[in-house]
């Protein structure tokens, strides 16, 4: 009998994403979560906005961040080139 996984990768993307989603799913499937009659839609509409943004950022990569990773790359070439000598 193959054993059941306590967390799945789909799950953990869920989490990085969005922490606050992911606790309130979990609840949800779990029977605990009463929505209210009439949504919040005010509080709906700052957390499309955050995404929104959220979003936007973590598309753009700084450019300093991209130049780290390019030095660490060459970096770990060098050590390598020397290693194998």
């Amino acid at each position: 009998m193959p054993k059941k996984r306590l967390i799945t990768a789909s799950e953990i993307q869920k989490f990085c994403y969005c922490q606050e989603q992911f606790r309130l799913e979990k609840l949800d499937e779990q029977g605990q979560l009463d929505w209210p009659q009439k949504p919040d839609t005010g509080r709906l509409e700052e957390g499309i906005e955050y995404h929104k943004h959220f979003r936007q950022r973590e598309a753009t990569v700084p450019r300093s961040q991209v130049m780290l990773i390019v030095l660490g790359i060459i970096f770990g070439f060098i050590c390598l080139v020397l290693m194998t000598r």
